[in-house]
């Protein structure tokens, strides 16, 4: 089975036909030269389950070419017919080869300029150590990859489920057959939007070497549990690139956090925000000092028991601040991941 054929010695697919044009080559096939592309055998125009058209053997022969499911077909013509209409020159079941001479088949093989990409829908089970080892394939020959990789039962594409990183981009797909819509469940957007989405620049992988993030200070006001007052504490910072994506980072929690505040902030800067003295104070529960939040009305200590994180915000843009991602994974433990448009997950 494939969406690509050979007529009359030259490539066709059957997504650049109408139902019209489909019927008539139907009609036709048998008095031209129609064949598959992987082996060479006559081949038969016809139409899957989900209305997609694709072309199977007439005989099957000693062809070893996996049969593909009409999932598969249908997501194959989805993937090229997006690829096309973005300006891309489409090639599916394309064959290619690394510079050690090791071979890969892709399934939808997009060019554009001199940018190379290769979309590959994995609809059956592989291992990941499988997927490591045909993406080095496309690295090695300079084409970039994207995986969509079909989720079973209740899984979920989280990291810890795929040998998910910068260069092994894979993303699972739901299939909802009452609806007949495929889903990419880390961003819980439709298939096609995601593809769209991926070919204009909306997935990347954050943070870059050379980000300058803003740093925004996140407050929380909260009743002094010496004198019951209202006061305001820090006790995270929320680090924004270039273009406002916001990168996870860690709460506000030692020493080294409250050390960036001070170089960038006076005391006397945060009191102005009802924000307390920020210094070295001695606690009897831990039985040594270190720099704290203090109550803005009596200094008393605002340890992490009094820091809840239910509902914090940026109390101005005058407490923000620009910090090198080399200075900032110093401070934050930032890790990287895919977003699309702005969003982890």
């Amino acid at each position: 089975m494939s969406i690509r054929a050979i007529l009359n010695f030259e490539s066709i697919h059957s997504f650049n036909y109408d139902s019209d044009t489909w019927d008539l080559l139907k009609k036709t096939y048998k008095n031209s030269d129609l064949s598959m592309p992987c082996c060479g055998v006559s081949a038969i125009p016809k139409t899957s389950k989900l209305n997609n058209y694709f072309f199977a053997h007439k005989k099957q022969g000693e062809c070893v070419t996996a049969p593909e499911t009409a999932e598969h077909l249908y997501l194959k013509t989805l993937i090229s017919k997006i690829a096309l209409s973005d300006g891309w020159e489409v090639t599916t079941e394309k064959q290619g080869h690394t510079p050690s001479g090791e071979t890969w088949i892709a399934d939808i093989y997009c060019t554009k300029g001199n940018a190379k990409l290769a979309f590959e829908v994995q609809w059956s089970s592989q291992s990941n150590d499988e997927f490591i080892r045909r993406t080095q394939k496309y690295i090695d020959s300079g084409v970039r990859v994207l995986w969509l990789y079909r989720l079973k039962g209740n899984k979920i594409n989280f990291l810890h489920d795929l040998p998910f990183s910068k260069d092994v981009p894979i993303f699972g797909i739901k299939h909802n057959k009452e609806l007949n819509l495929f889903k990419v469940s880390r961003f819980d957007v439709p298939v096609d939007e995601f593809i769209q989405g991926a070919l204009k620049g909306n997935l990347q992988w954050l943070p870059k070497s050379n980000d300058i993030f803003t740093v925004k200070l996140m407050c929380d006001s909260i009743i002094c549990w010496r004198c019951k007052r209202k006061t305001t504490t820090i006790n995270a910072l929320h680090l924004f690139n270039k273009d406002n994506v916001f990168i996870p980072s860690q709460p506000l929690f030692d020493s080294s956090e409250y050390e960036l505040v001070l170089k960038n902030f006076s005391n006397n800067e945060l009191f102005k925000f009802n924000i307390g003295t920020i210094k070295l104070r001695y606690s009897k529960t831990c039985g040594h000092s270190y720099l704290s939040n203090g109550c803005v009305h009596c200094d008393a200590l605002m340890g992490d028991f009094f820091l809840e994180r239910d509902e914090l915000f940026s109390p101005s843009e005058a407490l923000q601040f620009s910090l090198p991602l080399h200075i900032a994974s110093k401070f934050f433990d930032i890790y990287s991941s895919w977003y699309f448009r702005g969003i982890m997950f």
